[in-house]
């Protein structure tokens, strides 16, 4: 994908991501029409495991609004993207799970009709110790990533 898209590759996995992570949302939603979009943002991380992508840590500090307060600060443990860099000894620069960021922001989003963005502040293929993700809605990604990456002695990617 990179020799094809170039610098493009990562917006292209998020985005694909998060249309995945829409429609497996609107799936199990139309497969469970009385589940509340607090309960089907809970099934979100079970639905992504199950899947294949990673397991989710639910961090403290998030706060699982239905509004655009919503904030979530979570773990990838065994970010298939992230493994799949490390088993072949490739160390890179910067994050890289794009696509597992735009599947839990499409996911939650679609739940609970917000704009939700998601960014990688931590990464196991960069040589991080963890994959760490900020969402918030999308206004206050920036914003939220700075305080986020601050709190926890991380470099901010803004």
């Amino acid at each position: 994908l990179n020799k094809l898209l170039g610098s493009g590759a990562d917006a292209a996995l998020y985005r694909i991501g998060k249309g995945i992570g829409a429609s497996d949302c609107r799936h199990l939603a139309g497969r469970l029409p009385d589940v509340s979009p607090e309960q089907l943002v809970a099934l979100g991380p079970i639905s992504f495991a199950l899947s294949g992508f990673a397991n989710t840590t639910i961090l403290d500090g998030s706060n699982p609004a239905l509004d655009d307060s919503f904030v979530l600060f979570y773990e990838h443990p065994h970010s298939y993207e992230a493994e799949s860099f490390k088993k072949k000894g490739v160390a890179t620069s910067t994050t890289e799970c794009f696509l597992v960021a735009g599947y839990s922001a499409g996911w939650a989003g679609e739940a609970l009709g917000i704009d939700l963005h998601c960014r990688e502040v931590s990464c196991i293929a960069r040589g991080d110790d963890k994959c760490l993700f900020v969402m918030s809605a999308s206004s206050k990604l920036r914003e939220v990533t700075k305080d986020f990456c601050a709190k926890n002695g991380l470099p901010s990617p803004f």
